[in-house]
């Protein structure tokens, strides 16, 4: 099966000296280019194949997705920090909560069951969704 190649060809140069470029650039929707061997399409060598890295939308926009209706229904908000140590969090409409790495917001208040559908929509938007 034939696959078109949808990225840009790079020279092969060693992958920290591209994440230490990266580090210069500023903006917002900067993308990173990454060699990652593990997407390899078949018959390509290790080192050419490579991943786009999106920086994860903030709490806000994600706020916006939810209350445009673009959110998946079981999304009840999604909070920036509220205190120094905390992290972004989505709520769900069951009273679970998860932060933006995948690890859970307010345990006491359960362990979120999120959708595939959710899960998708994390992903989509930078977040891991702890699954």
């Amino acid at each position: 099966m034939y696959f078109p190649k949808l990225y840009w060809e790079v020279p092969k140069v060693d992958p920290k000296l591209l994440l230490e470029g990266a580090k210069n650039l500023t903006g917002i929707n900067v993308f990173l280019y990454i060699w990652n061997a593990s997407t390899i399409e078949a018959g390509e060598e290790e080192g050419e194949a490579l991943v786009k890295v999106k920086e994860p939308a903030s709490p806000g926009s994600l706020q916006k997705q939810v209350e445009r209706g673009q959110a998946p229904r079981e999304v009840d908000r999604v909070d920036k920090p509220h205190v120094p140590g905390q992290k972004p969090h989505v709520h769900f409409n069951d009273g679970t909560s998860l932060n933006n790495d995948g690890t859970i917001h307010d345990a006491h208040k359960g362990t979120p069951n999120p959708s595939n559908k959710t899960i998708d929509w994390l992903n989509e938007n930078g977040w891991k969704a702890g699954n």
